[in-house]
């Protein structure tokens, strides 16, 4: 796998402790990725990150919030 990060953007994390926004990968394949999280997220009944969500937030964390 080849650098995906310019000097720039190092010299932006070393700076900042982040860098956004960076290509991970493709437009086709963020496509499929949605694309199953979409019919995950039809199967459970709940968006992620929903605060109705059990997979993300299980209910012995919710009163926390």
């Amino acid at each position: 796998m080849g650098k995906k990060l310019t000097a720039a953007q190092i010299d932006q994390y070393h700076r900042d402790g982040y860098v956004y926004p960076i290509d991970a990968f493709g437009a086709e394949q963020a496509q499929g990725y949605r694309a199953a999280m979409e019919k995950f997220e039809a199967a459970q009944g709940t968006e992620l990150g929903s605060t109705r969500s059990s997979i993300i937030r299980p209910s012995s964390m919710q009163s926390r919030t």
